[in-house]
């Protein structure tokens, strides 16, 4: 997968294939669960936004895929695991972490002020193959965008659109989700479709926004 993050924006986009794997339910899934709301579902993505509180904690639950949070406000987490152990991380806007199937933990914010995120799970299931443009570049790497994080499955990208500053004409080879870390408006510009012109698309994010190309 590829992850990158732009203006607040972090991605995922699958390229291998996982068979699932039989998981003994000794604890309760992470999701559904009080705190959380289901953002979006493809073929490769289940996006869960989450809310971290005090005093408020979720319980030892098995996650039964691959994840990864991006924090999307900051403060301090508590997370216990199964054999009693605890540690508090405090996490900064953009914060990711990575979590393999079977991880068991309970998470709770340690301070008054609750910790938002996203959580991505990643679908035990073959990525699409889409077919690639001769001469058009992949949307990754490009300028801007920092590789933050890598898996065999993953990559995570912090990437940085600047005012003013056009991004390459470029092509999605990959399946991609993300967050909006910061708000801002957005500018896409399109190849004419069947020799007709496309409109450029304006948008205004605001943080804590999920994206999902499916």
């Amino acid at each position: 997968m590829n992850i990158y993050k732009s203006t607040g924006i972090v991605f995922f986009a699958a390229s291998s294939n996982f068979s699932a794997a039989a998981l003994a339910q000794k604890y309760p899934a992470p999701f559904p669960r009080e705190g959380s709301k289901k953002a979006d579902e493809s073929q490769c993505f289940i996006i869960w936004n989450v809310v971290y509180e005090n005093s408020k904690p979720t319980g030892l639950r098995k996650a039964p895929l691959d994840q990864v949070i991006v924090f999307w406000t900051e403060g301090p987490v508590k997370f216990r695991r199964a054999d009693g152990t605890w540690s508090i991380e405090h996490e900064r806007i953009g914060s990711i972490r990575f979590e393999s199937k079977v991880t068991v933990e309970s998470e709770e914010s340690a301070s008054d002020i609750p910790v938002r995120a996203a959580v991505f799970q990643l679908k035990d299931a073959t990525p699409p193959k889409w077919p690639v443009t001769e001469g058009v570049p992949d949307q990754l790497p490009r300028p801007g965008a920092v590789k933050l994080f890598e898996t065999d499955r993953i990559v995570v990208w912090d990437q940085t659109f600047s005012p003013g500053v056009a991004g390459p004409r470029h092509q999605h080879y990959n399946s991609t989700a993300g967050i909006w870390l910061a708000g801002g408006k957005t500018t896409v510009t399109s190849d004419p479709i069947n020799g007709l012109p496309v409109a450029p698309v304006v948008t205004t994010k605001v943080p804590g926004v999920v994206v999902n190309h499916a």
